[in-house]
């Protein structure tokens, strides 16, 4: 099974692999960059997450209260 593959014009990080026919990119450079990127965004949307799901317990938190004291 030998790869071959044929540059891309006016795209020097992809190539075209003969075999598959996908375009792929050889600049390992810019593929990490798009992982750490991919990786920072995960994070991110997580810590949102994180967060809405707090002021919502604090919100449910401070309706009790409010109830419980204008019923006590």
């Amino acid at each position: 099974m030998s790869q071959q593959f044929i540059p891309i014009e006016d795209r020097p990080d992809l190539v075209r692999d003969m075999e598959t026919n996908m375009i792929l990119n050889i600049n390992k450079d810019k593929i990490e960059q798009h992982r750490r990127l991919q990786e920072a965004k995960k994070k991110q949307r997580n810590e949102l997450d994180e967060l809405k799901s707090d002021v919502e317990q604090i919100k449910t938190m401070l309706r009790q209260l409010l109830e419980n004291g204008t019923n006590g």
